[in-house]
């Protein structure tokens, strides 16, 4: 059974006010969000996925950051730099770790989002362990517990 995301957040994890195990999916691949938050919740962390740039607002607006960030390729793509211009505008959010979601290799495209902040990024298909190291990549230095 396959877990739908749009603005619902899996909270169980953490507290509201503990950004340090928070985890931000921004991908319309339903699928892909359920998988990323089946192998993340299970490593202990609070997801939330959002499929629609338009509902991405409200939650820039909190009063915290989540620890990492995962952008749909997508979104860079066809909504740059309106998304990157949202997420590094925002002083709590510009140190997060932004890491691009791509369905294939696109090297100019690539270059243009790492100018603009996005840290790394992840190639699909993916290992379930190779999502596990880039959030243990990012978080090392952090205090997860």
């Amino acid at each position: 059974m396959m877990h739908v995301h749009d603005v619902r957040t899996c909270m169980d994890a953490t507290n509201a006010q503990d950004s340090r195990r928070k985890i931000l999916i921004l991908e319309q691949d339903e699928y892909l969000a359920s998988l990323m938050h089946l192998l993340l919740y299970r490593e202990g962390f609070a997801i939330t996925a959002i499929s629609e740039v338009e509902k991405m607002q409200p939650l820039m607006l909190s009063a915290y950051a989540p620890m990492m960030l995962f952008v749909s390729h997508h979104w860079l793509r066809d909504e740059l730099p309106d998304v990157l211009t949202l997420i590094r505008g925002n002083p709590l959010w510009q140190r997060v770790p932004l890491i691009m979601l791509m369905n294939y290799y696109d090297l100019d495209l690539l270059e243009r989002v790492t100018e603009m902040g996005v840290t790394d990024h992840l190639l699909q298909p993916f290992e379930p362990s190779t999502l596990l190291g880039m959030v243990r990549k990012y978080a090392n230095g952090m205090n997860l517990n």
